[in-house]
C-alpha cells in the first residue's frame, strides 16, 4: 500500500514539475510573439494593405460591404436571365397569352 502511495506522489510531483519548469513557460512565450500591424494579401490585379483592425464595428462594416456587392452581382445575373427569357420567348406579348377556348389570360411577369 505505501508502495503504490510513493509511486503516485512520484508521478504528481514529476506531474507538477513538468507543468510548471517546461509546458507553461513554453505556453508564455508563444503569446508574447507580436503580430505583424497589417496583413498583405495578393491579388492578381494588385497588393492591398488590409489594416489588421479587429474591432466589431470594423467587421461589421466589411461583412455589409461584401453582402451589397454580392446582393448587386445576384441581381444584375437575375436581370441579365429576365432579358435572356424574354428576348428567347417570341410567343410572350407583354404578359398576355391567348388560351385555345378565345380567353385571354394576364400573367405578371
Amino acid at each position: 500500500m505505501y508502495i503504490g502511495l510513493g509511486v503516485a506522489a512520484v508521478f504528481f510531483i514529476a506531474g507538477l514539475t513538468w507543468e510548471f519548469f517546461c509546458r507553461r513557460p513554453k505556453i508564455r512565450n508563444q503569446h508574447m510573439q507580436f503580430a505583424p500591424k497589417g496583413t498583405y494579401s495578393v491579388n492578381e490585379e494588385e497588393v492591398k494593405l488590409h489594416p489588421s483592425d479587429n474591432s466589431t464595428h470594423s467587421t461589421l462594416d466589411n461583412m455589409i460591404a461584401e453582402y451589397q456587392m454580392f446582393h448587386d452581382r445576384w441581381i444584375e445575373g437575375l436581370k441579365k436571365l429576365r432579358d435572356k427569357e424574354l428576348a428567347a420567348d417570341p410567343a410572350s406579348n407583354g404578359g398576355t397569352s391567348v388560351s385555345t377556348n378565345g380567353n385571354t389570360e394576364t400573367v405578371a411577369v
